[in-house]
């Protein structure tokens, strides 16, 4: 009676790794984990963009803090 049991316990994970649901969940899974390595593998280039960004902004900052005096200023001496 217990090998009878088991034999159906057998046949039902059988049938949840040949269904489909399971191989989508495979396929998802790898989907998700490709993406993550992605982003793992590429966050060195983009803390170096954002750092770019906050000096090109600190930049822009700086001329517009200039007074129109002062650019004038340059060009009368």
């Amino acid at each position: 009676m217990t090998n009878a049991k088991l034999e159906q316990d057998h046949t039902k994970i059988q049938d949840l790794f040949s269904s489909d649901v399971y191989q989508e969940a495979v396929t998802m899974s790898k989907k998700v984990v490709r993406n993550k390595n992605y982003r793992f593998k590429n966050w060195k280039d983009e803390l170096k963009k954002e750092e770019k960004n906050k000096i090109k902004s600190f930049q822009e900052d700086i001329k517009k803090e200039r007074d129109f005096n002062d650019i004038v200023s340059q060009y009368l001496r």
